[in-house]
């Protein structure tokens, strides 16, 4: 017994030099990476050792949310080190220092808030001439950019390490459809600018003339989706993706985007139909400018924090109860009513035999809400109300799960629901191959062209 414990005593330096060793090699090493790399040192491009990594942004008016995919795993990028109120939800500002110097944490000399706002009122000519405003959106997506592929790199060392990788990035734009080609060019022109500036050192310097460099990033590398249409595969790779009819409200910061969405089952082969889709701008920030405009406020409410519950907001606003209640009504009818045309068209689609099914409640008929608006009770209750009109189709609202391969496991349900969009996002365009998108012509007839928004014919 002695001699063999004396055998293993002596041993034990060996295996740890050995194990010592093995930590140090290049398969095991923690690299010494540079904030701005793409690659892992020493990797070259190799089409026989390449991996697709595809990022999927969700640029949001007070919130960016950023999803990475690697085959069927998905990673919601944690941006805890710039101590937003939730991790995964990083605020849509940037902020710079005493030498110009772009940060996304908070910083003492100047900050640029509302990035997004020219875009969502569709005021793309003004944004393009206000250079300003254009460069803080790039620097900031430049910056969101070296996080995510930094981040990505060193919790992925072990694994991949070896490879060389092919970066992927699709991008929402707040709109119905892909048709106003003048936004999605700029988007398109925005990432590619960005990804360039990323690349080029670790401290971005907010200087307009480094925009006038066109970056190598090819076209088919870069992706744009309407938001509705990635949430919309949000639903469908979830686990409650089955035959029935849904109302997807997507309430953002800035927008509110609506599908109605009919998903059928005929010998067991499911496909979907998108019968209506609207994006409107009635999101929380519009919701609390409108309500501080009414009111000749000077309450300046800042976007990135919690939207204060309404009886709070009420008491700040210093009104009384019938007026409030007046205004939160009249901003309330807008999205009320925009939810109900979309009712009213999407019902238009249904059968006699679905109608018929409703009514014995044999086929699902519900809605999913998500965004930072289905916190808002406002919202929530415009929602409840339609429900409670159509009871007799028996509409209910479903929540939408967090997917099994979307990691930390520590996202709770309540937290994918702000990270929808940004999950549909990390798809490839691809996965939209079987959707169908209806759209009336001129006679009422409909007319589908949706996948070859997104895919060439060299791909069909």
């Amino acid at each position: 017994m002695w001699e063999s414990l004396k055998l293993l005593l002596e041993s034990m330096p060996s295996f740890f030099n050995k194990l010592k060793d093995l930590l140090s090699s290049s398969s095991y090493a923690k690299p010494e990476l540079n904030k701005f790399a793409d690659q892992y040192p020493g990797v070259e491009e190799d089409e026989e050792n390449t991996l697709d990594v595809r990022i999927g942004l969700d640029f949001g008016t007070a919130f960016t949310k950023v999803i990475v995919r690697v085959a069927n795993d998905f990673s919601a990028i944690s941006f805890k080190e710039f101590k937003p109120d939730n991790e995964f939800l990083l605020p849509s500002a940037l902020y710079l220092d005493e030498e110009n110097i772009c940060y996304l944490d908070d910083r003492n000399k100047k900050k640029y808030t509302g990035l997004k706002d020219h875009i969502v009122h569709d005021e793309i000519e003004t944004l393009l001439n206000d250079h300003e405003t254009l460069g803080s959106i790039v620097f900031f997506i430049a910056l969101v950019f070296q996080h995510t592929r930094y981040n990505f790199l060193v919790n992925n060392w072990r694994q991949f390490n070896q490879r060389y990788i092919k970066w992927n990035i699709n991008i929402g734009i707040p709109e119905a459809t892909l048709e106003s080609n003048e936004k999605k060019q700029l988007y398109e022109w925005i990432i590619k600018l960005a990804w360039g500036v990323s690349l080029k050192e670790e401290k971005i310097i907010f200087d307009l003339e480094k925009l006038t460099k066109e970056p190598d990033f090819h076209q088919e590398d870069i992706g744009v989706f309407p938001e509705c249409d990635a949430f919309l595969l949000s639903v469908e790779k979830s686990n409650v993706y089955r035959a029935g009819h849904y109302i997807l409200i997507d309430i953002g910061a800035g927008t509110t985007d609506l599908s109605y969405l009919v998903v059928y089952d005929a010998d067991d082969d499911i496909y979907h139909a998108v019968h209506n889709t609207s994006v409107e701008n009635h999101g929380t920030v519009m919701f609390m400018k409108y309500l501080i405009q009414k009111s000749n406020s000077n309450f300046d409410w800042n976007r990135h924090e919690n939207f204060p519950s309404l009886s709070d907001l009420r008491r700040t606003l210093d009104l009384d109860s019938e007026a409030f209640e007046n205004f939160r009504n009249q901003f309330m009818n807008r999205f009320e009513n925009q939810l109900s045309e979309n009712f009213k068209k999407g019902f238009g689609h249904f059968s006699h035999k679905d109608r018929a099914n409703l009514e014995n409640g044999s086929l699902r008929f519900c809605y999913i809400i998500t965004g930072g608006g289905s916190n808002i009770d406002a919202y929530n209750e415009v929602a409840e109300n339609l429900s409670h009109n159509l009871s007799q189709y028996n509409l209910s609202k479903l929540d939408l799960p967090k997917p099994p391969n979307l990691k930390p496991d520590t996202i709770s349900k309540k937290e994918f629901e702000r990270l929808a969009v940004a999950y549909g996002l990390a798809w490839d365009p691809l996965d939209l191959a079987e959707t169908i998108k209806y759209e009336e012509d001129n006679d009422g007839n409909d007319n589908t062209n949706f996948r070859d928004q997104y895919i060439g014919p060299e791909q069909m």
